[in-house]
């Protein structure tokens, strides 16, 4: 098993000492502490490979701190959030964030076991080297990304989670979001993250050569360099549907010794899930104006008929 020791948050000492049991028979240490206080005092001074936190104790400030210790910090702890009512949508929401996994808090212990022996095999060195660890949460975290992005149901929640994420994800100074809301080919600014205060926020964008349109028209990416070393780079991204650009993605001062493969196709699949999740929201407000379109129609028409048969029986005599 790994040396690495795993810090466990919890409120509760009869889960912790459950979990603690079961995780020091696979010979993993494990540190226990009741509040985010304690735990943040402690990884001030350990270097845990993993950190498995309770849901109830996300909420607090503190929480958010080691939350974003595990998920932010230079080289990123696993991230283990326990709950005591499952909810799929904050699965999707917590991995897609990067954390490791989302369980139930009383899950049977062999399936304690099998996650003991998971963690170890994914923090080993040996099994797992470093650069593949994080090409692996990578990966996953922008597909569980990809499918929180369709559980949105607002456009301001949708494109700012958008931009945000890819701030953080390329470790870029900003990124901004244009898209087609109208289908009238009219790309307007939706939402920016990263570098406040600066003039690149256009309202309307329009495609030329200044943003490399024929390469954003074929469905790929468009970048330069954005400083005389080739140090700092600017990318776009083109959001396609049925071979139109509905909206493009610009993500400034990205650190050009990050480009990798494996970001690129991270990056290429989570802006095809907001292309998805951009025209899913526009189909579903078309749908929802049409019914209230008909129904505001209907409504009418039902109003006017019952207005002119009672003014027709008034004007007749007519005696129900």
């Amino acid at each position: 098993m790994t040396a690495s020791p795993i810090l466990f948050v919890h409120e509760d000492p009869e889960v912790a000492g459950r979990w603690r049991s079961v995780l020091e028979k696979s010979l993993i240490e494990v540190c226990v502490v009741a509040t985010v206080g304690e735990g943040l005092r402690e990884s001030r001074m350990t270097r845990f490979g993993a950190v498995v936190l309770a849901e109830d104790l996300l909420p607090t400030p503190q929480g958010q701190n080691l939350v974003e210790l595990c998920l932010d910090g230079l080289d990123p702890i696993s991230l283990i959030v326990l709950t005591n009512r499952f909810d799929a949508a904050n699965s999707v929401e917590l991995r897609g964030r990067g954390a490791f996994e989302y369980l139930d808090a009383n899950i049977a212990e062999s399936e304690i076991q099998s996650l003991a022996d998971r963690l170890d095999h994914f923090l080993s060195d040996v099994e797992t080297p470093r650069s593949l660890r994080r090409d692996l949460r990578l990966q996953e975290r922008v597909h569980y990304l990809g499918l929180h992005l369709n559980q949105l149901g607002d456009l301001d929640s949708l494109s700012r989670t958008v931009v945000d994420s890819f701030v953080d994800i390329c470790g870029a100074d900003a990124a901004i979001l244009w898209a087609d809301l109208n289908g009238r080919g009219e790309l307007r600014f939706i939402a920016s993250a990263g570098v406040e205060g600066v003039e690149w926020r256009v309202p309307i964008l329009r495609l030329g050569e200044a943003t490399g349109e024929q390469i954003l028209r074929s469905g790929n990416a468009y970048s330069r360099e954005t400083d005389d070393e080739g140090k700092r780079l600017t990318v776009q991204w083109p959001l396609m549907h049925r071979g139109e650009v509905v909206g493009v993605l610009k993500v400034l001062g990205v650190n050009a010794r990050h480009q990798s493969s494996e970001l690129d196709a991270a990056m290429r699949h989570l802006v095809d899930a907001t292309a998805l999740a951009l025209t899913a929201l526009q189909a579903q407000e078309v749908r929802g104006s049409s019914f209230l379109h008909s129904y505001n129609c209907y409504s009418r028409a039902y109003f006017e008929d019952c207005f002119f048969r009672d003014a027709l029986r008034r004007s007749a005599g007519y005696q129900p």
